[in-house]
């Protein structure tokens, strides 16, 4: 199966404008290790029933060699975007931009870009926004090219990597815009990392909070076209 990574609303428009160009995620589950830094680590690590673990080779190991790999793949292999979208059904009007698996043509609105006319016309039709866990392939307008894989603890993330992932210093009480360069540089370096230790805690507090220092997977991309 074609491997895809969910992005939230304000995800998909730094994409859309060539502004994120890198995502992390929580290994899970998280390797019961205590090393100095996973920032070496290849896109795959293996995992056994011993407890002593150790790299080898540019691989996280322990014992017998049990691999798995990074689960949106390697450097040269492609991803592809699922984001909120309002897909109409079957024979909804004459336009389309979509076509499905049947062959059928279809609409589809995504959220991250529609206007609140668009949104407010989608709803008055009854089309109601799909969550991105439930976008279909036919229905993504972004493919992305890995250019990067790595693991590393999330703590070692830096300024660069915070604005690479197109996170600007608010607080949890404020959204988060994506910022040009220039705009962002002015902060300190404490200002941008603890930006991003709020957003990381906004979804990931309650598993793998901050504060425990996670390892994560780091997915450098180029995307793909020009989307739709």
């Amino acid at each position: 199966m074609e491997p895809s990574v969910n992005f939230r609303d304000w995800e998909v428009k730094a994409t859309l404008e060539w502004r994120k160009t890198q995502f992390r995620r929580p290994v899970n589950p998280q390797p019961p290790i205590t090393i100095n830094s996973a920032q070496y680590g290849n896109y795959a690590f293996s995992r056994v029933q011993k407890s002593k673990w150790y790299w080898m080779e540019g691989e996280l190991i322990r014992g017998d060699l049990e691999s798995f790999k990074c689960p949106f793949g390697k450097v040269g292999d492609r991803l592809w975007v699922r984001e909120n979208a309002y897909i109409a059904k079957k024979n909804f009007g004459s336009e389309w931009n979509c076509i499905d698996t049947d062959g059928d043509k279809r609409l589809v609105g995504y959220a991250a870009t529609m206007n609140e006319e668009s949104v407010r016309c989608a709803k008055d039709y009854g089309v109601r926004q799909s969550p991105s866990i439930h976008m279909p392939r036919w229905a993504s307008r972004i493919t992305l090219e890995i250019t990067g894989v790595r693991v590393e603890w999330v703590q070692e993330t830096c300024p660069e990597d915070v604005i690479s992932e197109g996170i600007s210093y608010k607080s949890l009480y404020g959204s988060f815009p994506i910022p040009d360069y220039d705009s962002f540089i002015e902060y300190e370096e404490r200002q941008i990392i603890s930006a991003y230790r709020d957003y990381w805690d906004s979804i990931y507090a309650k598993k793998y909070p901050w504060k425990s220092n996670p390892m994560v997977w780091v997915v450098e991309f180029k995307r793909i076209g020009d989307g739709k």
